[in-house]
C-alpha cells in the first residue's frame, strides 16, 4: 500500500441501537484505535475493552483489536456495528453471552 493510500482518511459510521458514532480513521488505524475514538465520543463512559466492532449486522465474529482497517478492506463511508458488554457482566468470563447482540433500530419514517 502506498503512503498516500495508507494516509487516506476514512469517514466511518459506527452504529449501535439508535445511535450512530461518526469516526475519522486511516486505513492503517487498528480496530482498537477506532474503539478508542468511540470511547472518547462517549466521554470515556465505555472503555474500548468493553466494545466489539463488526463489519456487518450479520457478522458472527468481531473484528480483532490488532487488525487494521486495511486488513478488512474497510473503505470510506463504511458502516461498522458496535456492541457493548452487558451491564453487570463486565467482570464475567467472555463466553459470548456477556455481549449485546448487534441491534440497530431503524427509524420509523411513517408513510
Amino acid at each position: 500500500m502506498s503512503s498516500s493510500a495508507a494516509d487516506e482518511q476514512l469517514y466511518l459510521r459506527c452504529k449501535r441501537q439508535t445511535q450512530t458514532y461518526f469516526v475519522i480513521a486511516k486505513k492503517t488505524d487498528t480496530v482498537f484505535h477506532v474503539k478508542e475514538r468511540i470511547s472518547a465520543a462517549l466521554t470515556g463512559d465505555v472503555s474500548p475493552r468493553k466494545m466489539r466492532l463488526y463489519l456487518t449486522e450479520k457478522s458472527s465474529e468481531p473484528l480483532p483489536d490488532s487488525a487494521t482497517m486495511a486488513d478488512h478492506d474497510v473503505s470510506n463511508d463504511a458502516c461498522l456495528y458496535v456492541v457493548f458488554r452487558k451491564p453487570g457482566q463486565e467482570d464475567d468470563e467472555d463466553d459470548g453471552t456477556c455481549w449485546e447482540d448487534v441491534d440497530v433500530i431503524k427509524p420509523d419514517l411513517g408513510d
